[in-house]
């Protein structure tokens, strides 16, 4: 049976990445997400509520940048969240035919997705969070 050869995981790469992403939220404000995101070159958009803490925002801000990396149509993203009881739901929508990318192989992107914002909202002691695409 020949060797198969594995590709070298270097976690540090994956966590720099995090780490940078992290950073670029920290930078923006609940008052100022749309500006944020457009300096960041993020086509799509966010919804936040008149309420919207912080962490909310920049949790929202997190979805907004993985979602729009994987899509075709970044400007037709749309992410908001609504507060139920004592939890955050992050709501995506996207373009027609584009959820199937969201989801991924096996359901892979989107648990991805929502262990990234739960980690993100453990970070910065927010409450538990939900990720659902919005047809």
């Amino acid at each position: 049976m020949a060797a198969q050869e594995h590709e070298e995981f270097d976690a540090g790469s994956g966590a720099a990445a995090i780490s940078e992403a992290t950073d670029t939220i920290n930078v923006a404000s609940a008052t100022d997400l749309s500006g944020a995101a457009d300096s960041a070159g993020i086509a799509g958009a966010i919804d936040a509520p008149a309420g919207a803490s912080s962490v909310d925002a920049k949790i929202d801000k997190v979805v907004l940048e993985v979602v729009c990396a994987v899509v075709d149509t970044p400007e037709a993203v749309q992410v908001s969240s609504v507060e139920e009881g004592q939890s955050l739901v992050v709501e995506i929508r996207v373009a027609e035919g584009e959820a199937g990318k969201i989801i991924g192989r096996q359901g892979r992107i989107i648990k991805s997705l929502r262990t990234l914002a739960r980690a993100a909202s453990s970070y910065m002691d927010g409450g538990h969070v939900e990720v659902e695409i919005i047809d």
